[in-house]
């Protein structure tokens, strides 16, 4: 199963690019759990994340680079059986907009009886990431 994200940006590619691999922009607008965050592919990072009364262990690994138009991760949770991908993507509009696309893949892969994995949250929590965290804090940096 698939999730797709599409939002229109206020930021140049580049710009956007920027804030979208770089930890101190992540930690901004995505996980301030990141400890650290490197575009390379093989590059891993473990972070937690609560939720509710659960902990999730999020692993990410760098699997798929594209320079300055899209990078994937191997998306799994320490303790609970799955894995996705995630992929951002970024399209020119202008020198001033931009327009990303986030792809969540596998998630159907995750515990179904954990509402946290349900499609229905997942698709939320990227609408609040790149429509409610993204967008807005972009605005701040023009």
């Amino acid at each position: 199963m698939k999730i797709i994200v599409e939002e229109n940006i206020p930021l140049g590619q580049e710009k956007l690019w920027e804030v979208i691999t770089h930890i101190d922009h992540l930690h901004q607008w995505f996980f301030k759990e990141v400890q650290s965050f490197q575009l390379e592919i093989g590059f891993t990072t473990v972070f937690d994340v609560q939720s509710n009364t659960r902990t999730f262990p999020h692993r990410w690994e760098v699997i798929d680079i594209n320079r300055d138009t899209s990078y994937t991760l191997k998306w799994e949770y320490d303790g609970y059986i799955g894995t996705s991908t995630l992929q951002f993507s970024i399209k020119a509009v202008s020198n001033q907009e931009s327009i990303i696309t986030v792809i969540a893949d596998g998630i159907d892969s995750f515990p179904q009886d954990i509402e946290e994995f349900k499609p229905e949250s997942c698709r939320a929590g990227w609408n609040y990431f790149i429509k409610e965290r993204l967008k807005p804090y972009t605005i701040t940096l023009k």
